[in-house]
């Protein structure tokens, strides 16, 4: 993306979104609107309790379907790979359902598009927006990333199981808060710079955000911080509760809507740079989104008592400070290079200041400093 060149403004999202405790029991009703042929795209660490609910419903009413179990990255060689399995089966298929997390529903959707058929999207965390978007992250075969695949249109139907959510590990919750939090921010930066949305990438017009586009990226971040940490102690101890619901709907549509409709700009450029170095433990994209985020409000000097209010946020509810926490303490100089160079060459132009390879590498390492030294 670049400056626009336009005075169109757009938005984008999803055909349908639906949310709430135990939605996935009415799943047949939106497989009914696409067909009776159904093929469900699992994500294999889920499957051992996914795949009897699945059966349960669909064997009762004699439905054609199949179950595929998806592990492993999202790169090319397994999008390829998952193609190919999925060709033999997906002739009379009327529509592709996609259950997992990101990796398995950006796999999913690429592979939905290729074949043509519609898909249904039902996340089992609240960790990204990958369910919402029409864009799908690839990555190397090392973990580091590597471009997006800008897709025709949004997933079909788009199914929130609350109750599914909830059980999933907390840590995926907080780091959906991460990279929801985000979203605010970079979308305010890309209107100061008056700068494509990722919605100009997906359709080839220089477009910017609607007035609906600004509105929800502000209302995901009032709803982050307003409900952010008693939705964290109620996912703790496994209960749904209205905050929870909340944060659910913010991590997910709020923030997808939020950063296709207007776009990205540090915290996620710097997260992708960020990538390139193999952290001494495994991280998450909202977590590394996190941190990216303290960069950003470093190179657009925010006030220090704002950056101290979201520092004390983030150690309320467990979200990374410092670089050691996200695995990569101890960078050399030629590390940091890389994930400047990195960083550079990506969607930190969209920030309404001169960037550099310096201001990005200072960024970082300011932003370490200032987490390792911050009192609550």
């Amino acid at each position: 993306m670049e400056k626009r060149t336009t005075n169109f403004r757009g938005f984008c999202s999803p055909n349908r979104y639906l949310q709430g405790p135990g939605i996935i029991n009415s799943l047949k009703l939106f497989t009914d609107l696409f067909g009776s042929n159904i093929v469900f795209y699992i994500d294999k660490n889920i499957a051992s309790f996914v795949s009897p609910k699945i059966k349960q419903i669909f064997d009762l009413n004699e439905i054609n379907y199949e179950i595929i179990e998806f592990s492993g990255e999202i790169t090319l060689a397994s999008i390829e790979s998952n193609k190919d399995k999925l060709l033999s089966i997906m002739s009379t298929a009327d529509v592709l359902v996609a259950i997992g997390g990101g990796k398995t529903i950006d796999v999913t959707k690429v592979i939905a598009e290729a074949i043509n058929v519609p898909i249904i999207v039902v996340p089992s965390v609240a960790s990204t927006d990958a369910p919402t978007s029409g864009l799908s992250i690839i990555y190397k075969e090392n973990g580091e990333h590597s471009h997006e695949i800008f897709l025709k249109k949004n997933p079909d139907f788009v199914i929130v199981d609350s109750e599914i959510i909830v059980k999933a590990p907390v840590r995926f919750f907080i780091s959906g808060i991460g990279d929801a939090l985000a979203t605010f921010f970079e979308a305010e930066a890309n209107q100061q710079s008056n700068y494509e949305n990722v919605l100009s990438a997906e359709i080839g017009l220089s477009i910017g955000p609607s007035i609906a586009a600004k509105t929800i990226a502000k209302s995901c971040y009032e709803t982050i911080i307003r409900d952010a940490e008693l939705a964290v102690e109620a996912v703790k101890l496994g209960r749904l509760t209205e905050a929870v619901e909340n944060i659910i709907e913010a991590n997910t549509l709020l923030s997808g809507i939020g950063f296709e409709t207007n776009g990205t700009a540090a915290a996620h450029a710097i997260h992708d740079g960020l990538t390139s170095i193999k952290p001494s433990f495994p991280t998450t994209h909202g977590e590394r989104v996190a941190f990216g985020l303290l960069c950003e409000f470093i190179i657009e000097n925010k006030e220090k008592s704002f950056i101290d209010s979201i520092l004390q946020f983030y150690r309320n509810i467990g979200l990374p400070t410092t670089l050691s926490q996200i695995g990569l303490e101890n960078l050399t100089n030629e590390q940091l290079l890389k994930i400047a160079d990195i960083t550079f060459n990506n969607v930190i132009h969209a920030e309404p200041v001169v960037i550099t390879k310096e201001v990005i590498i200072n960024s970082i390492l300011l932003a370490d400093h200032i987490g390792k030294n911050f009192k609550d």
